[in-house]
This record gives structure tokens, C-alpha cells and sequence, in this order.
């Protein structure tokens, strides 16, 4: 079939091929054909100029040290290079990237015109001829990380299951953590936090490991979990009937209220529900003869929370009447 094909384009060319329409259409397009290929590949075979850009990363060999100055991530590289080379370099880009390292110290490296143009042929193809690269000297400026003591704070979010409630706040230990970092950074970081994340605690569940963040660019922590600590009981209800009393009262004048009590609903630890009972026996909701307001007649009776752990869940009722009666007035 080949070989009827060539001898068919060798006739076409010297003219002993049918001239029926279709043998001609089908000459002609084969002729296209096979100039068009012999186009590509004598443009192939061409050599070029072209702009390529080559990716930069400059690292430093001791943790100690860091860069303080952000240096170009790319080098815009003129080259010569023959067609073919080009195309498979455009379609099959390789992902190499001109990685500098720099032995640990402060101050400023300097690479040169011909260590960048050394550095970057090698992650070019070997038939790439590199003409000039921009920029063409790189500046790198290094600086000795710093170290600061920073408070850790929970920020975490916590779901106990019914009836616990936690009676006091969480405690981290250890309490602070050491970070590491560029000045100009460390400075503005006053503390650091636990990962945002969601907590289950089981009943009798105390202490759990809580991850710390991470996100935190260029600065590092030296600690990556803490241990939290939960101080969780078993709480129930308690119905708390507790009289209003004015103090502070001026001679000659009287304050009523109206009802002359409210009742609070709380939430008391199981352990010290007998204990908040007997103590709230004593307990008043107290109002200061100055805090009453005679043009509104009107307050919201105060919890008289005397043990921390007692959390209120409603009063009632939400507004309590009150009347200031002057004795003196008729006397």
C-alpha cells in the first residue's frame, strides 16, 4: 500500500495520473499534506530566541537563620535553541526549580551575573544556549530568627453532654509557648491558640491533647499539642424563691416592691445541691436605694449568686414593680 502510495505522488508529479476529479482532489490534498510536513520540519531545524521562565527558591542551610527580604521567585531567561527542542520543552515543561542554598549567617549574598547564568543552564535542557537572565544579579539578605515566650489561650469549642456543665475555666498546661521567627513578625504576635476545632467531652472526661496552630507563615512553635483540662459535674435544677430588699434606704423613706419576691431557676452541681438549698435560705435579691429609678417604677430583680458554680437559667418574673414612699411628707 506504501508503496503504491509513493508511486502514485511520483506520477502526480510528473503528470501520469488519471485527471478524473476525484483522482485530483485526493492528489492535491496529499500534496498539502506532504508540504506542510516538509514545512514543519525544516522549522523544526531552525534555531530561536526565546523569553523562558525559570522558577527561584533560595533556602538557608542552619533553622537558626531565615531570609529578610523576600527574593524573586522566578528569572526571566532569554535562550537559543532549535525548534524541536522548544516545542517538547512548551509541552513537556519540566517542573526543575533553581534552588540556591546558603551557608548560615547575617548579612547579604550576592549572586552574580555568571553564577546565575552557570545556576540556571543547569536546569535547562543541555541544548538550550542561555543568552542572559533577568534579573541579573540577586541580592539575598539573611537575619537570625528570633525567639519569644507567648501565653497559650484556648479557642477551641466544647459540646458536654446533658446534664454536664464545666464549673470553671479550662486550663492549658504547659500555659505559654515558645515561637521563632523574623523580628519584624515576633513583634506583632502577643499569643498563640489552639486549633479552632470542636471537642465531644464524654461524662468524667477530664484532660484531652488539643492541637495548636500552624498556619502562622515563617514562624514556628516549639510545641504542637497541649494538654487541656476540664473541670466538668453533673449539674440539675433548683427552684430558688429569694426576697427583694432596697438598702441603703434614706431615713424617712420606704421602697415596696411588687411582688415582694422572685423565684430563680439555676443549674446547682449534683454534689452541692443539698448545700446551695440551705444557703439560699438566706440569700436576697438586694436593689441600692440609688439604682432605683422613680420615672420608670420598673427593674430587673439581680441574682444573688453567691457560689460561682450556680449558673441561673431564668427568673420570674423578669420585671418586679416598685414604689419610694416619702414618710416624712405630712408630718
Amino acid at each position: 500500500m506504501i508503496r503504491g502510495l509513493i508511486r502514485f505522488v511520483v506520477n502526480f508529479l510528473f503528470g501520469r495520473v488519471p485527471t478524473s476529479r476525484t483522482g485530483t482532489s485526493f492528489a492535491v490534498i496529499l500534496s498539502l499534506l506532504m508540504a506542510t510536513a516538509m514545512w514543519l520540519v525544516v522549522t523544526l531545524e531552525k534555531a530561536y530566541t526565546v523569553q523562558v521562565k525559570v522558577p527561584f527558591k533560595a533556602k538557608v542551610n542552619d533553622f537558626d537563620f531565615q531570609l529578610s527580604k523576600k527574593p524573586p521567585t522566578s528569572f526571566e531567561v532569554e535562550v537559543t535553541a532549535v525548534g524541536s527542542d522548544l516545542l517538547f520543552y512548551y509541552f513537556y515543561q519540566p517542573s526543575d526549580t533553581f534552588i540556591w542554598k546558603s551557608e548560615a549567617h547575617e548579612g547579604q549574598v550576592t549572586l552574580e551575573k555568571n553564577t546565575l547564568n552557570r545556576e540556571v543552564s543547569r536546569v535547562l535542557p543541555d541544548r538550550f544556549v542561555v543568552n542572559a537572565v533577568a534579573p541579573e544579579t540577586v541580592s539575598l539578605e539573611f537575619e537570625k530568627k528570633v525567639f519569644r515566650k507567648v501565653p497559650l489561650i484556648w479557642s477551641g469549642k466544647l459540646v458536654l453532654t446533658p446534664p454536664y456543665r464545666l464549673t470553671g475555666a479550662i486550663t492549658l498546661t504547659p500555659d505559654s509557648v515558645s515561637i521563632q521567627g523574623p523580628r519584624n513578625l515576633i513583634d506583632t504576635i502577643v499569643y498563640w491558640t489552639t486549633r479552632d476545632t470542636l471537642l465531644r467531652l464524654l461524662p468524667n472526661m477530664v484532660t484531652a491533647l488539643i492541637p495548636l496552630i500552624d498556619t502562622v507563615k515563617d514562624v514556628s512553635v516549639n510545641i504542637h499539642e497541649v494538654l487541656a483540662i476540664f473541670d466538668q459535674k453533673k449539674y440539675t435544677e433548683a427552684r430558688i424563691r429569694v426576697p427583694m430588699t432596697a438598702t441603703q434606704v434614706p431615713a424617712g423613706m420606704e421602697v415596696s416592691f411588687m411582688p415582694d419576691s422572685v423565684t430563680f431557676t439555676c443549674l446547682v452541681p449534683m454534689d452541692k445541691f443539698n448545700e446551695v438549698v440551705a444557703l439560699a435560705k438566706s440569700w436576697q435579691s438586694e436593689v441600692p436605694f440609688a439604682d432605683l429609678d422613680p420615672t420608670h417604677a420598673t427593674l430587673v430583680p439581680a441574682f444573688p449568686n453567691y457560689l460561682k458554680e450556680v449558673q441561673l437559667i431564668r427568673r420570674s418574673p423578669l420585671i418586679v414593680h416598685f414604689l419610694v414612699k416619702d414618710k416624712t411628707v405630712g408630718l
